[in-house]
């Protein structure tokens, strides 16, 4: 697996259309760099399936709002286990914007959890759920 440097993503990182479909800055092997991801992100990739994020050192998502710009209906998964989230790693209505697309959230499970994610903030997950009745979470902590 390659290993990535990034610390952060950068706003606007992907400004042009594009067909890319996943996006990944996970390696099963080690830890990746990645801390910060910043807001509009991926507004312009409107074929995106998938984004890992998963084992990585992602504290902070000031605005991961996907607002993809054209309506689809295919489903995005986004990984975000194994990192260092908390309750307030997220801003308020971060999460929408998948504008009809369905998406599926992984937070943790088993021995890949954010294990300081102790609660879940009603103003930012609320929102996500309620903008699409088929957007779903995934954040299953083990005992």
């Amino acid at each position: 697996m390659i290993e990535s440097e990034f610390t952060s993503i950068p706003s606007k990182a992907f400004n042009r259309y594009s067909s890319i479909k996943i996006i990944s800055f996970h390696n099963y092997n080690k830890r990746q760099f990645l801390e910060k991801i910043n807001s509009n992100v991926f507004h312009r990739l409107t074929d995106l399936r998938e984004i890992d994020f998963r084992n990585n050192k992602i504290s902070k998502i000031i605005h991961l709002r996907l607002d993809l710009r054209q309506n689809q209906n295919h489903t995005l998964r986004i990984h975000l286990e194994n990192n260092y989230l908390n309750i307030n790693s997220f801003k308020p209505n971060s999460l929408i914007g998948g504008n009809g697309r369905r998406v599926i959230l992984y937070l943790g499970a088993y021995n890949q959890c954010n294990p300081e994610l102790k609660s879940l903030n009603e103003k930012v997950f609320k929102p996500f759920l309620l903008e699409n009745k088929r957007n779903v979470m995934n954040c299953m902590a083990v005992p």
